[in-house]
């Protein structure tokens, strides 16, 4: 046996596992996912809120969960943009949840006809921040705290690299 054929039959495992790399239509695809599950997130999670009041909030966790499973199945291994910007975009459906939640919640005066009225999305994105900070800082907490459970689960879906390991079992 030369030295060409002993190296070559060396056991697996001792050679480290390289990680594959993603294919950038993947990643794109993925990333792509992340956008759709901060709109549609933060939609379906201002309807919980807007519905069941603050326990809709852990509609986010739900969201960071379902995106970081999906998002793992698109790129069949760990890819690290593709769990960062899920992290994004769970922090941005928490954004969404509470402008989308202010908007079905309160009217405000119409500037024209001075009638009361549904304030748009673009109103509800500038007043939500400082009435959830002044008024709401307790359902701020609760959507926050689950919108960062979301995200860590989101990367640890996405991003980690699972390894099989095998176990000896004493006979």
């Amino acid at each position: 046996m030369n030295e060409s054929q002993s190296a070559s039959s060396a056991p697996l495992s001792d050679t480290p596992a390289q990680p594959r790399r993603v294919p950038l239509q993947l990643v794109v695809v993925a990333v792509a996912w992340a956008v759709l599950v901060a709109v549609a997130g933060g939609f379906l999670t201002g309807m919980l809120i807007f519905k069941f009041k603050m326990i809709g909030a852990f509609g986010l966790w739900g969201v960071g969960a379902l995106g970081g499973f999906v998002s793992r199945k698109i790129t069949r291994t760990a890819c690290p943009i593709a769990a960062y910007s899920l992290i994004v975009a769970s922090f941005v459906a928490l954004a969404l949840a509470e402008a989308n939640w202010y908007r079905w919640t309160y009217t405000m005066p119409d500037p024209v006809t001075g009638e009361q009225r549904d304030a748009t999305l673009t109103e509800a994105l500038l007043r939500t921040p400082k009435f959830m900070w002044q008024e709401a800082p307790v359902g701020l907490a609760v959507g926050a705290i689950c919108a960062g459970f979301g995200a860590q689960s989101a990367f640890i879906q996405a991003a980690r690299h699972y390894r099989l390991v095998a176990v000896a079992e004493d006979s």
